[in-house]
């Protein structure tokens, strides 16, 4: 099974120091995918550009932005942000709708047995974790670590 996971879902994890630290940390620890979600609405950054920093910071892991809504696009501008982050991440980048990727909210609190119960029960081959709430991003890592560590003695 492959794991991604998102990052910059809140206003304190999309700080150009958060974003590069848990980018370089993902592909470091061997996540598949990086993950952006578009959640419009206040506090919330741009997905493309925040994988376009992400980009920047490494050179393997797939970065992925998921849209809830692809027609709060304006004409040509989902393509053209698209086709700018496919571009600056060297073909590495994909878009998806949601209900294309398996996407795992959990919280901090949550025990990491039920988080793997729930993306076995799936039965996907690739799932994107993401941290619920507004949690710091050593809280972050620490869940995406936790998961993972479940995951691969489970399977």
């Amino acid at each position: 099974m492959d794991v991604g996971v998102s990052i910059a879902g809140t206003h304190r994890l999309s700080a150009p120091g958060a974003v590069r630290v848990a980018a370089a940390a993902a592909e470091q620890v061997g996540y598949s995918s990086l993950w952006a979600v578009d959640r419009p609405g206040a506090g919330s950054s741009d997905p493309f550009l925040v994988l376009a920093l992400a980009s920047a910071v490494t050179s393997r892991i797939r970065l992925g932005v998921l849209v809830g809504d692809p027609a709060s696009y304006g004409d040509g501008v989902l393509a053209r942000a698209a086709e700018t982050l496919h571009r600056l991440s060297e073909g590495r980048s994909q878009v998806a709708r949601s209900g294309e990727v398996v996407l795992v909210e959990v919280t901090v609190e949550e025990p990491i047995e039920e988080v793997v119960e729930r993306i076995v029960a799936a039965g996907v081959d690739e799932v994107v974790l993401a941290v619920a709430g507004d949690p710091s991003l050593d809280e972050t890592l620490d869940v995406y670590a936790r998961v993972t560590e479940a995951l691969l003695a489970r399977c």
